[in-house]
């Protein structure tokens, strides 16, 4: 399946929707996650009846009030992804069930394996650049055997690349 990943828009709509552009068009994603910061920024997915799943980031209504989840987990192909905008969010069982995190907040993008798991951050939509790292989102290719990690630019190239088989 293929996952759209946004995270930390922070009200900048025009990324947002240029890199929903590219998701939804050139790489074909079928889902769509938003990793917070700010909640309300993808409604309008909501309203064109895209698959999306979503946390809250820190700043959120939805966060401070527990109305949303701050972590959520969505099985894809047998796999368990677990989503939340600040990692330290994740609960130990979460963990230890997940495949697969993806996370936001810290604005930088990044692959990793911890722990029997793939840690995923695609990075920021907020500015052209923040916190000394340029805008970005990603996109996943999750298969019953593996992981395609991709980060994309605002030119929608290749910031990282990565396949990788499950570590579990």
């Amino acid at each position: 399946m293929k996952i759209g990943v946004l995270s930390d828009t922070h009200g900048n709509l025009d990324y947002m929707r240029r890199a929903l552009g590219h998701l939804r068009g050139e790489f074909g994603a079928e889902r769509f996650y938003h990793l917070g910061d700010e909640y309300g920024d993808c409604d309008e997915m909501l309203d064109e009846g895209l698959a999306l799943v979503r946390v809250p980031g820190i700043y959120a209504v939805e966060y401070a009030s527990g109305r949303a989840p701050k972590a959520l987990a969505d099985v894809v192909e047998g796999r368990t992804i677990v989503l939340v905008h600040q990692i330290s969010d994740v609960s130990e069982a979460q963990r230890a069930s997940a495949d697969l995190v993806v996370h936001g907040h810290t604005h930088k993008a990044g692959v990793s394996v911890e722990g029997g798991a793939v840690i995923f951050n695609p990075g920021h939509l907020k500015s052209a650049r923040h916190k000394n790292h340029p805008a970005s989102f990603g996109a996943l290719e999750v298969e019953a055997q593996r992981v395609r990690v991709r980060v994309l630019g605002m030119d929608f190239s290749a910031i990282l690349e990565m396949e990788l088989p499950w570590p579990r």
